[in-house]
């Protein structure tokens, strides 16, 4: 399984909990998304660093989007991407991201602008049928009152970045599961500061997401995780309910909005979750304790 991201607090609380679960990553690829490539390259070879699974090829992806100009999230994560937290320089270096799609996974997560997914797609012969599957954190389709953009009314943030890209990945033909914001940013999914409170980070993996939420949650009143949702669903499918849906991506004049269409894709797309059993899945798996 090969793992597309842009780290970002929330794709490495998703890795975090997805090496403390032992979830199979063969691979890392690093997109520019919540902040530049070189820093997502960075902020991926140093969590893998702090769990000691140095082990996991890192490929250093596209520094822009297809055809538009970046747009960064630091407000959100901080200068470094990942709330300031301190760990240390990379100690491996990374190699060139298209030398892990060569050889082509059966499966695939993207948690960040599909950029890279795109480029191997179109470079790569063969690739799109050697695919079984691709879960895709992405777009939004307003299903839920909480299922609107987090960049514009009706954008998302990884399909708001590079559309052009999310659009060849979505027609691909390769099988999709979608997970969008009408799931992750379920109101009971989120993390809140009296949340975090009740919290004894236990291990490693838990200490360093409680220093990340933190800082997140000094500047937002609450936090949803949403690539962590994607990871929940490798770990434990069922507790999402699952629909077929026809879709497509805008370009314009909406830039990454994500619409249901008759003449669209036909994509599995994740409508809910459990709140109750997926938070469970993330606090047990990373090793939080609630204190009594």
């Amino acid at each position: 399984m090969i793992w597309d991201m842009d780290p970002g607090i929330d794709d490495a609380v998703a890795l975090l909990l997805a090496l403390s679960r032992d979830v199979q990553v063969d691979g890392i690829t690093t997109v520019a998304g919540n902040v530049e490539v070189q820093q997502t390259t960075k902020n991926a070879l140093r969590v893998l660093g702090y769990m000691g699974r140095l082990d996991i090829p890192v490929g250093m992806g596209m520094p822009k989007p297809l055809v538009r100009e970046l747009h960064t999230c630091r407000e959100v994560h901080g200068e470094d991407g990942l709330g300031e937290c301190g760990l240390p320089e990379p100690e491996a270096e990374p190699v060139h991201f298209l030398e892990l799609w060569r050889y082509p996974p059966h499966k695939a997560i993207c948690t960040g602008p599909l950029t890279n997914v795109a480029v191997a797609l179109l470079s790569i012969p063969n690739l799109s049928s050697a695919l079984r599957e691709v879960i895709i954190m992405g777009g939004a389709l307003h299903l839920k009152p909480w299922g609107c953009g987090n960049v514009t009314a009706d954008s998302e943030f990884n399909f708001y970045v590079d559309p052009e890209a999310a659009k060849i990945v979505l027609e691909s033909g390769i099988p999709i599961t979608l997970i969008p914001l009408d799931v992750t940013a379920d109101p009971k999914l989120a993390f809140t500061r009296a949340l975090l409170e009740e919290l004894e980070p236990e291990t490693p993996p838990a200490r360093l997401v409680s220093h990340m939420l933190d800082f997140m949650l000094g500047r937002q009143g609450s936090v949803n995780l949403h690539d962590v949702v994607a990871v929940a669903y490798l770990i434990d499918p069922s507790m999402f309910e699952v629909e077929e849906q026809k879709v497509k991506v805008e370009l314009y004049p909406v830039r990454g909005k994500l619409v249901r269409d008759p003449q669209g894709v036909l994509l599995n797309v994740c409508l809910s979750v459990s709140p109750k059993d997926l938070i469970q899945v993330v606090l047990e798996g990373l090793g939080f304790r609630r204190r009594s």
